[in-house]
């Protein structure tokens, strides 16, 4: 059944209202706000809102990080009818600029005064807006500005007198009406405005939370980006279900999993990589004999696992001869006591690491390199992707607990997938091609009529729904699994002929604790090259404990000679040899020849976009000079 956002918020107020809806930390502990609590501030927020102009149909623009607020804002927003236009407090004023010249906001609402004072000076320019709000900030009502407190004191003075304004604004919101327009993160441009529907968001509530068994009983952590649309998608679920949600943030995203024992949260897969990275390590700085047992035991464990995965039937291309199946009895017993130990002595600390109660986790923007996922389901964590966009509002598959490893599973229920060729025409499974998608939940279009036409397409068949072309390369696997492969202009082709899909070889790089990014190069080369963008503080801690001088008064130095260094150089160059090589299934043409090591923090909306990709058309153009010497 079609509701909107606020709609699936009061009915679970009204089932739940003394459950916990938020936790909050505050010093080194968490508390508690109810959902009747967070209710009478979603009231006041809007009713607050209403009273400063905001009606439906109002655009406004959230300019806010992940915090507890913003659901708040948002539910506000959504029982109004006035869809929210999100992006990261760190946002670059041209990009902001242009988001605003696109879908012209008649509010903005922004983080606090630091942001606040990056947009004031551009007001002028913008004559749409005719007012601003700021959550942690005072008010400047010479400069039309207006704090949260004020918005609030405001909404309390009117229910205090008996208006209903927002539950009558809330009873004219249709599930066709649009909830959101999210601008895409701009891999490989300007960034466009994704109109989406409460219909799109209420179509995932009711066919997502079955397939990964999500109750009114679990408990989410939360620390992505609300603007990233995975995250948000699972935050709206967790208030339709009327289950809790804690709040981190991504640098003590470790440290907050033990304290609240999350069963469930989304994540990307750095963080799998950095769990991975840190078991590894924690191995290698036992005492002896464990420092040289433990990996070992690990890998006969991962043998043992696999085994047992294969006569399931786990894996995309299942073994059905007689000689597989016989293999993989005789590697689960030989590796069964191998096994036990490593859970005892390894997997069991990482699980309570975790919390000790994590039922499973979702991540999305990416795949994870295979022997990664092969250690987690070691490891006994169901850690499953789940593939859409911004624009699927934003799931079309999703692998099921104990679903086919290394894929993204298969399409949610009422979505379709085809994989076509470069004539539109299907292709048979284990075939590589474009992936296309229809469901209730694909976006109805872009701001720009223009844009829009470019990717939907009508049905042959008669049905309304129209086919969205991803823009990424996938394959079908026998298993009818969803593998993807990469971004279409991604992809490049040596002077030899031979294409290059960089994103499986850039996630087996990402694994190194040396290496924060990879953007693999080489169109038209004779070969492929990298630009590293190192993890500098694992660098820098290796520089010390290795007695290589740097300047540290200064970190730009700093970084330019650590990057010049010949022995770190060795280093990257043996992380990089040992997880790109032919025994992991790389080709010939594939491996890395080259590489150079960027000195330069990563920075969102510069190289990186506010959902932490990679801008590869901006890196291609900043860092032209560094390409251009790997093949001098």
């Amino acid at each position: 059944m079609e509701r909107t956002m606020f709609d699936y918020f009061h009915r679970t107020v009204e089932r739940f209202p003394d459950r916990d809806f938020q936790r909050i930390k505050k010093g080194k502990s968490f508390y508690g706000v109810t959902y009747q609590q967070a209710y009478e501030k979603v009231l006041e927020t809007g009713t607050g809102l209403i009273s400063f102009g905001v009606g439906k149909g109002d655009y406004v623009g959230v300019i806010c990080d992940n915090r507890p607020e913003w659901i708040l804002i948002n539910l506000a927003l959504q029982g109004i009818g006035a869809p929210d236009v999100p992006r990261d407090s760190a946002v670059p004023l041209p990009e902001l600029r242009s988001i605003i010249d696109d879908c012209k906001p008649r509010f903005l609402i922004v983080e606090d005064e630091e942001v606040l004072d990056r947009i004031l000076p551009l007001m002028d320019t913008f004559p749409s807006i005719s007012g601003l709000f700021v959550i942690d900030g005072a008010s400047r009502v010479g400069e039309n500005v207006y704090s949260l407190d004020d918005v609030l004191t405001e909404g309390r003075t009117q229910l205090e007198r008996g208006s209903n304004a927002l539950l009558e604004a809330a009873e004219r919101v249709s599930p066709d009406d649009v909830s959101t327009i999210v601008y895409t993160s701009g891999t490989q441009g300007i960034p466009k405005g994704t109109i989406i529907m409460h219909a799109s968001f209420s179509y995932i509530f009711e066919v997502v939370p079955p397939l990964l068994d999500l109750t009114e009983n679990d408990r989410v952590l939360s620390f992505l980006p609300p603007w990233h649309l995975l995250e948000r998608a699972i935050d709206y679920i967790v208030f339709a279900l009327g289950a809790s949600m804690s709040y981190t943030t991504p640098k003590d995203v470790l440290r907050d999993i033990a304290l609240e024992k999350p069963t469930f949260f989304v994540s990307v897969p750095r963080v799998w990589t950095a769990v991975y990275e840190r078991a590894r390590t924690e191995m290698k700085r036992q005492r002896p004999p464990l420092d040289r047992l433990l990996p070992g035991l690990v890998e006969k464990a991962i043998l043992y696992k696999k085994a047992i995965n294969r006569r399931k039937g786990r894996y995309p291309y299942p073994t059905k001869d007689a000689g597989g199946r016989v293999r993989a009895w005789r590697d689960s017993a030989s590796n069964f006591v191998a096994y036990r130990i490593a859970d005892l002595l390894v997997f069991s600390r990482l699980r309570k690491m975790l919390g000790g109660e994590l039922r499973g986790a979702v991540f999305g923007g990416a795949h994870l390199p295979e022997h990664v996922e092969d250690f987690l389901d070691a490891a006994g964590l169901e850690v499953v992707e789940a593939y859409g966009m911004t624009e699927a509002a934003p799931v079309l598959t999703v692998r099921l607990f104990g679903g086919t490893l290394y894929t993204a599973g298969k399409p949610i229920p009422g979505t379709e997938i085809q994989i076509l060729d470069e004539y539109l025409n299907p292709v048979e499974p284990g075939t590589t091609g474009v992936i296309y998608a229809r469901g209730p939940q694909v976006m109805k279009g872009y701001t720009s009529q223009e844009l829009t036409r470019r990717v939907l397409s009508p049905s042959s068949d008669g049905q309304s729904l129209k086919w969205y072309n991803t823009g990424d390369f996938g394959v079908m696997t026998p298993t009818g699994d969803l593998k993807i492969l990469g971004r279409v202009g991604d992809d490049f082709k040596l002077v030899n002929g031979e294409w290059v899909i960089p994103q499986p070889i850039e996630d087996m790089i990402r694994t190194s604790q040396f290496i924060h990014e990879v953007m693999l190069v080489g169109a038209d080369k004779k070969f492929v090259g990298a630009l590293v963008f190192p993890e500098w503080d694992s660098l820098e801690r290796y520089a010390r404990e290795h007695s290589i001088n740097y300047p540290t008064d200064d970190r730009e130095a700093g970084h330019i000679a650590l990057s010049r260094n010949e022995k770190l150089r060795a280093l990257i160059a043996g992380e990089i040899r040992e997880r790109v090589s032919a025994e992991k299934g790389i080709r010939p043409w594939e491996e890395i020849v080259k590489f150079a090591i960027v000195p330069q923090e990563l920075r969102s909306g510069v190289e990186l976009t506010a959902t932490i990709k990679l801008r590869r058309h901006f890196i291609r153009q900043e860092y032209a000079q560094l390409i251009d010497d790997l093949y001098q």
